[in-house]
């Protein structure tokens, strides 16, 4: 199989758009396909990249174009005791503002200062679904 028939999904989507057919059934099945699907992935990675070793960095194969990019660096600060203090600071320095905010509060009681307080933004709302 070099490619998925994916014409049901698009007719499921578009069945939604029509009013044909139920969004909430809809959403749940293409939930629990996007999970299969990163469960498949996750098992086809590791051979996908040492396969992908055997070519360049940017090569073409199987009607795909492929660019293989190294992974990127992580740092653990964990242990250092300065980072620690640090992380600790900022987190009580932002939890001040956060109940300031949450209080309405815009002047500081104790020196009259305007403070400039921090911004909400909001994440788009989720619905989660689970299989019986």
């Amino acid at each position: 199989m070099s490619t998925l028939n994916t014409r049901a999904l698009e007719q499921m989507v578009q069945d939604v758009h029509d009013g044909n057919e139920n969004p909430l059934k809809a959403y749940g099945i293409l939930k629990g396909l996007e999970e299969k699907i990163k469960k498949y992935l996750d098992e086809v990675k590791e051979p996908a990249l040492t396969e992908a070793d055997k070519h360049g960095k940017n090569f073409t194969e199987a009607g795909f174009i492929f660019e293989r990019r190294a992974g990127r660096k992580i740092y653990s600060f964990k242990g250092i005791d300065e980072h620690e203090v640090a992380k600790n600071h900022l987190k009580s320095v932002e939890d001040k503002y956060k109940k300031l905010l949450d209080d309405g509060q815009t002047i500081d009681e104790d020196t009259g200062e305007v403070l400039v307080l921090p911004t909400i933004t909001y994440g788009s709302d989720m619905l989660i679904v689970k299989n019986k």
